[in-house]
C-alpha cells in the first residue's frame, strides 16, 4: 500500500524492544488514528518476524512501515519526557534460532603430493638355544589419485623365510560425498544376519569419517524460547554439557552431546534480569539408528579369499552383495541386504525403531534359495541403555536350508543364537553385570553359559571380579579377579588371579606406558601357582622409532625378545625416518633450521633434522590439525612466520607444510675479554655511534642489527667498559668470536 506523507503524524523516538535499545532516533508514524507504524528496519534490527500483511510504503519518508498491532501480543508505551517508545512483544514474535551443540564444521582435505612409506615391525626371539625373527612389513604409495598399500608378515624369517601376504588394496576417498572406492582385498559389510568374509574385488561404500563434523546418527535436541537475550545451560543426566548465549525468540539446540543411550536433558534459560525457566525432556539414542534422510550403503563384488593370513592367494567363487540402510525418521531406520554366490541367492529386510522411555527395538528376516531349496532366518533384538541401568537381548533363528555367503558346503546355519546382558550401577563406585549365551548349532558345538562381573572403585583403584559358568561343559566354571591401582599419569600396578578346574594362576605387575612423544616405558611381572614365571621389559621411543627388550624366566627356561618398530618415508625426494604410521602424517620443512621442535595439536611430535625437515606422525585424517614451531629454538638472526597452520590430510597420506625463514639483517657475535673470559650476561652493547643497545646473553653471545663495517663494538657492565674494532665481516663463520676487548674500569 502506498501512503502520501501529507496527513500523517511523525515522531522521532528512541525505540526499545523488551528493554533492549534498537535505535536512538527513529521516525514513528501515526497513519491512522490510534495506530502506530514503525519502519521495517526495526524488524530486521530486532530480529522480529515480519507480519503476514504487506508493508505500507510512505512516499514522503521513502520507507516501508508495519503497524505495531500486526505483531500478535505486542504492547507499547510512549514516555514523552524521554521521547522513547517501549515495545513489549512475546518470545514467539522473534525469528527462530537453531544452534548446534557440537559446533562442527565441514572440512576440506588437501590432496597429497606423491610419496612412499614403509612401516616395519621386527621381533628377534631367543629361547633354549633357538632364535627366530618375525616381522611385519607394510608398504604404501599415496598421491592425489588415492592410496595403494600392501602388507606382508613372516613368523620365522631365519629358519624359514616365508612371507605371507595380508591385504593389498587401493582406495580413493571422496570427502564431498562421504564415500570411498576400494579395489583389492577387503572385508564385506556388517549386517545383522550376514557373515563377514574376506574377498578381493571392488567396493563402493559410504565413509562418514571423511567429514568428522557430520554426525550420521541422531543426537537429541531440545527447544525453548526467550523474550530477551539469555544464557542457556544444558545438563545431560545432571552433568553440564553445554553453555552458550542465545538471542531473543524461539530457539532449538540440535546435536546435544550425550553418552548413555537413554536419559534426561534439562535446559536452564537465564535472561538478563536473572529470571530462569527450566525445560526438561527425555531422550533416546542408538548407534543402530541413522538420522532422517541419511543413507549408509555398501556395494561390493569379487572373489572370496580363503585361509586369510595362512595362504597368500587362495581365492574361490564369485560373490556380489549390496547393503543399504536409510533413516526414515530420527527414530526409525530401515535396512536391507542382498547377496549372491554361484548357485545361491539371499536377501533380507530389517528395521530399527526407538521409543523414548522404552528402548530400541530391532528385527527382520532373510530368505535364501540354493538350487531350488529355500531357507529362512529371523532375528530380533531389544536394548535399553541408561546411566545406571542397561539391558540388551538378541535372538536369531535359521532353518536347515538357509544359506549365506561365507558358509561352506559342509556347514549349516546355526539353529538358534540367544544372548542377553544386564548391567546395574550402585552409586558412583560399583557396577554389576550378568549375561547369558546359548547357541544351538547344526555343524557347530552347542554352547550354554552364564557370565557375571562386579566392578568396585576402591579409593583410586578398581577391583574387578568376573566369572563364567557353562551349563554343558564337564569343566563348568572359570573365575578371575583383578585389582588395578594407578600410580601416576602413565604408571599402574595390577594384582590378578584366575582359577578353573584345570589351572590356577596369580600374578603381580607394575607397568609404565610409553609417552606420546620421546620417552621410556617398562613392565615388571611375576606369576606363581601353576605358572611360575618372572618377566621384565624395557621400552624406549624417540622420533625415529620404538625399541624394546623383553625377558622372561620360567619353567621353559630363559627367553629374550628384542623389538624394533618404525617407518621410512620418501617425499619430495627426501628420505625420513619416523615411528610407525597408522594414519595420516605430516612433513614440515624449515630450510637450514636444525633442531626446531614441531608442535602438532599442542604436543611436541618431532624436531627438524640437519636439512630442516621433520616428520610428524599421528595426524587425524580429515580433521583440522594445528601445526606450529617453537621459535625459542630458532637462531636469533632468523625470522619465520610462526602463525599456526591448520592441516587437513587425506587418509594414510602426507600433508606438506613449508616455513620460509628469512634473516633479520644482522649478526651474532661472541665477545671475549683479554683473559679469554666471555663478556657477562646482561652487559649492554652498542655499535659505532648508534644509540641502539643490545643485551648480552649466555656465553657472551649478542645479536646486533644493521651492523656496518668497519665497526667499533662497545660493551659496558657494572664496573667495566670495553670496546673492540672490527675491520670487516668474518668470513665463513656463522657465529664469530670477537675479541679481545680493550677494557677499563669505571668508578
Amino acid at each position: 500500500m502506498l501512503v502520501e506523507g501529507a496527513a500523517m503524524k511523525e515522531s522521532l523516538l528512541t525505540v526499545r524492544v523488551n528493554g533492549i535499545l534498537l535505535s536512538e532516533s527513529e521516525p514513528i508514524l501515526e497513519l491512522e488514528p490510534g495506530r502506530l507504524f514503525v519502519p521495517a528496519s526495526i524488524f530486521r534490527t530486532g530480529r522480529l518476524r515480519l507480519p503476514a500483511e504487506s508493508p505500507t510504503h510512505v512516499s514522503g519518508v521513502g520507507l516501508d512501515y508495519f503497524a505495531l498491532d500486526a505483531i500478535v501480543g505486542a504492547h507499547y508505551s510512549i514516555d514523552e519526557s524521554t521521547q522513547a517508545i517501549d515495545i513489549t512483544v512475546p518470545a514467539s514474535a522473534f525469528s527462530y534460532t537453531t544452534l548446534d551443540g557440537l559446533g562442527n564444521v565441514r572440512t576440506r582435505a588437501t590432496r597429497p603430493d606423491p610419496g612412499l612409506f614403509l612401516n616395519h615391525d621386527f621381533q628377534m626371539f631367543y629361547s633354549g638355544g633357538r632364535q627366530s625373527l618375525s616381522g611385519l612389513l607394510e608398504g604404501g604409495f599415496f598421491s592425489r589419485w588415492g592410496v595403494l598399500t600392501t602388507q606382508f608378515a613372516g613368523s620365522d624369517l631365519i629358519n624359514s623365510f616365508v612371507l605371507r601376504r595380508l591385504n593389498t588394496q587401493f582406495f580413493h576417498d571422496f570427502p564431498q560425498s562421504m564415500t570411498t572406492l576400494t579395489l583389492g582385498d577387503s572385508f564385506s559389510a556388517v549386517s545383522p544376519w550376514a557373515r563377514t568374509v574376506a574377498y578381493a574385488g571392488v567396493r563402493y561404500a559410504s565413509k562418514f569419517a571423511t567429514q568428522p563434523g557430520f554426525v550420521p546418527t541422531p543426537l537429541p535436541g531440545i527447544a525453548g524460547q526467550a523474550s530477551q537475550p539469555s544464557m542457556v545451560d544444558v545438563y545431560v543426566d545432571n552433568v553440564k554439557r553445554l553453555s552458550q548465549p542465545v538471542a531473543a525468540g524461539p530457539f532449538a539446540i540440535q546435536n546435544v552431546p550425550v553418552i548413555s543411550g537413554q536419559g534426561e536433558i534439562r535446559m536452564v534459560v537465564t535472561d538478563l534480569l536473572g529470571r530462569q525457566q527450566v525445560i526438561t525432556e527425555s531422550y533416546i539414542r542408538s548407534s543402530q539408528l541413522l538420522r532422517a534422510g541419511v543413507s549408509d550403503f555398501t556395494y561390493e563384488a569379487g572373489t572370496l579369499r580363503l585361509l586369510y593370513g595362512i595362504k597368500n592367494n587362495q581365492y574361490r567363487s564369485f560373490f556380489a552383495a549390496a547393503t543399504y540402510r536409510r533413516g526414515i525418521s530420527d527414530t526409525l531406520t530401515l535396512e536391507g541386504r542382498a547377496e549372491t554366490q554361484l548357485g545361491t541367492e539371499t536377501a533380507g529386510l530389517g528395521a530399527v525403531y526407538a521409543i523414548r522411555s522404552v528402548g530400541t527395538l530391532s528385527g527382520g528376516m532373510a530368505a535364501s534359495m540354493e538350487r531350488g531349496r529355500p531357507g529362512q532366518l529371523l532375528y530380533a533384538g531389544y536394548s535399553r541403555s541408561q546411566q545406571s541401568f542397561g539391558f540388551a537381548a538378541q535372538m536369531q533363528m535359521a532353518s536347515p536350508g538357509f544359506r549365506q555367503v561365507g558358509l561352506r558346503e559342509p556347514q549349516k546355519a546355526t539353529r538358534l543364537l540367544l544372548q542377553a546382558q544386564v548391567s546395574k550401577s550402585a552409586g558412583d563406585h560399583s557396577t554389576f553385570a550378568a549375561g547369558y549365551l546359548r547357541r544351538d548349532g547344526r555343524t557347530e558345538q552347542d554352547v550354554q553359559a552364564l557370565t557375571g562381573s562386579v566392578n568396585v572403585r576402591l579409593y583410586r583403584g578398581f577391583l574387578t571380579v568376573g566369572g563364567t559358568y557353562s551349563l554343558l561343559s564337564a569343566r563348568p566354571y572359570g573365575l578371575s579377579v583383578a585389582l588395578v591401582m594407578p600410580l601416576g599419569e602413565r604408571t599402574i600396578a595390577m594384582a590378578s588371579g584366575e582359577s578353573s578346574p584345570g589351572s590356577r594362576t596369580a600374578s603381580m605387575e607394575v607397568s609404565r606406558s610409553i609417552p606420546l612423544g620421546p620417552g621410556i616405558g617398562y613392565r615388571v611381572r611375576t606369576s606363581n601357582l601353576d605358572d611360575r614365571k618372572q618377566e621384565a621389559a624395557f621400552y624406549y621411543q624417540n622420533y625415529a622409532g620404538s625399541y624394546g627388550v623383553e625377558g622372561g624366566q620360567g619353567g621353559c627356561g630363559t627367553s629374550v625378545r628384542l623389538l624394533e618398530r618404525g617407518s621410512v618415508v620418501l617425499l619430495h625426494r627426501h628420505l625420513m625416518v619416523s615411528r610407525w604410521l597408522n594414519d595420516s602424517f605430516g612433513v614440515v620443512e624449515v630450510p637450514n633450521a636444525k633442531g626446531v621442535p614441531v608442535y602438532v595439536n599442542n604436543q611436541v611430535m618431532a624436531k627438524t633434522d640437519r636439512w630442516g625437515f621433520a616428520l610428524v606422525p599421528w595426524l587425524v585424517a580429515y580433521n583440522r590439525n594445528s601445526v606450529r614451531l617453537d621459535d625459542a629454538a630458532l637462531p636469533v638472526d632468523m625470522t619465520v612466520d610462526l602463525e599456526e597452520r591448520m592441516v587437513v590430510p587425506m587418509a594414510r597420506s602426507a600433508a606438506f607444510v613449508r616455513y620460509q625463514p628469512a634473516s633479520v639483517g644482522g649478526a651474532t657475535l661472541v665477545l671475549e675479554t683479554r683473559v679469554g673470559e666471555a663478556v657477562p650476561q646482561g652487559a649492554m652493547v652498542t655499535v659505532n655511534t648508534n644509540p641502539a643497545a643490545y643485551e648480552v646473553e649466555l656465553r657472551g653471545e649478542v645479536f646486533v642489527i644493521d651492523i656496518d663495517y668497519p665497526a667499533v663494538v662497545h660493551a659496558a657492565w657494572p664496573g667495566r667498559k670495553c670496546d673492540v674494532r672490527i675491520a670487516q665481516p668474518p668470513a665463513n663463520t656463522p657465529v664469530p668470536k670477537i675479541g679481545p676487548l680493550t677494557c677499563k674500569e669505571i668508578k
